[in-house]
C-alpha cells in the first residue's frame, strides 16, 4: 500500500491495485455475517471497486481535481461503486457463496492479525461469535438467522419473533444445518439465499 494512501481500504494504480487488510478487517466488523464471510466479501467488494476505477479509466484523469473537488470525487467514487455492484451481482449469480474458500486460509490470517486490536466486546460475546464462525465454516454457511433479518432490512426484527418464524418457513429448505452435541439445530444461509428469501417474504407481513 503506497504510504500516502495507507488509511484507504484499497488503491488503484496503472493496471494494479493495493489492498489494506487492516482496514478491510475493520469494515468487516460492521457487516452482519460471520466474520470470515464479512472479511471475504469486503475483500472482494473493495477489489472490484478498485478494478472499477481501472476499467473506467479513472487512473488517467485523477489528480489535484480529485483531491480538491469534493463533488468530482464523489462522482468518481460512485461510478466505481456502481461498477463494483454490477460485477458483484455477476459473481453472486455464478456462486452463491461469492467463491469464499472452504478453508479459512488468507481470510483467517487477516482475521487473526487484525481482530484483536479492534475488539472491545465482552468475553462471552466473543466466544459466541467464534462459535458461530466455526459452525459456519464446517457447514459452508455465512449468515445466521439474525444476519438474514438484518440483511433483508427488516426493522426491529429482534422485537418481532414472527419474523424469525417466517424466515424459517421460507428459508429452511435453503439452509445449511449444524446439529450440536445437545441435538439442537442451527441454521445458516449464504449470500445467494438472501434474494430468494426476500422474494418469498414479499407477500408476508413483517
Amino acid at each position: 500500500m503506497p504510504r500516502e494512501h495507507e488509511r484507504s481500504a484499497g488503491v488503484a494504480g496503472s493496471g494494479e491495485i493495493w489492498l489494506n487488510l487492516k482496514a478491510i478487517a475493520f469494515y468487516a466488523r460492521h457487516e452482519y455475517a460471520s466474520l470470515n464471510a464479512s472479511i471475504w466479501r469486503q475483500m472482494l467488494l473493495i477489489s472490484l471497486h478498485e478494478f472499477g476505477h481501472i476499467a473506467l479509466g479513472h487512473c488517467r484523469i485523477l489528480g489535484k481535481r480529485y483531491e480538491n473537488d469534493r463533488q468530482f470525487k464523489i462522482h468518481i467514487e460512485n461510478q466505481a461503486d456502481a461498477k463494483a455492484k454490477e460485477w458483484m451481482g455477476k459473481v453472486l449469480s455464478c456462486d452463491s457463496r461469492l467463491y469464499q474458500p472452504n478453508f479459512l486460509g488468507v481470510v483467517d490470517i487477516i482475521r487473526r492479525r487484525h481482530e484483536q486490536p479492534l475488539r472491545k466486546i465482552p468475553r462471552g460475546l466473543y466466544f459466541i461469535e467464534r462459535l458461530q464462525s466455526y459452525r459456519c465454516h464446517i457447514t459452508g454457511g455465512q449468515l445466521n438467522l439474525s444476519d438474514v433479518a438484518v440483511n433483508l432490512h427488516i426493522k426491529n426484527h429482534e422485537k418481532k419473533p414472527q419474523v424469525y418464524k417466517l424466515i424459517h418457513k421460507h428459508g429452511d429448505d435453503l439452509a445449511r444445518v449444524h446439529i450440536d452435541s445437545a441435538g439442537r439445530h442451527h441454521h445458516f444461509w449464504v449470500w445467494g439465499d438472501l434474494p430468494i428469501i426476500a422474494q418469498r417474504l414479499a407477500g408476508e407481513e413483517t
